[in-house]
């Protein structure tokens, strides 16, 4: 990602920041039973995509937002799991 979006070095840490923080907290997410579980993730997803929208210009946006709409594709074809919406 640090090479696809050109980042600067403090950016690169903010979204690491950002990144562990979401981590985290998806593990403590998928620890809750069904539609609670669904719901913080749909939850957490949002949160790091406002985040990341922050940091990031319109184009740097636009290529991670897409980079993470195929990651969660795959994933959900991987796992067959009930998926965010």
């Amino acid at each position: 990602m640090v090479n696809t979006l050109h980042l600067s070095p403090d950016r690169v840490n903010k979204i690491s920041e950002i990144s562990m923080e979401y981590y985290r907290q998806m593990d403590i997410a998928n620890k809750l039973p069904g539609k609670q579980k669904d719901t913080k993730q749909k939850q957490l997803m949002r949160k790091k995509d406002a985040d990341m929208k922050s940091l990031l210009d319109k184009e740097q946006y636009q290529q991670y937002y897409s980079r993470e709409m195929e990651l969660r594709r795959r994933d959900k074809i991987v796992y067959k799991g009930r998926q965010p919406e």
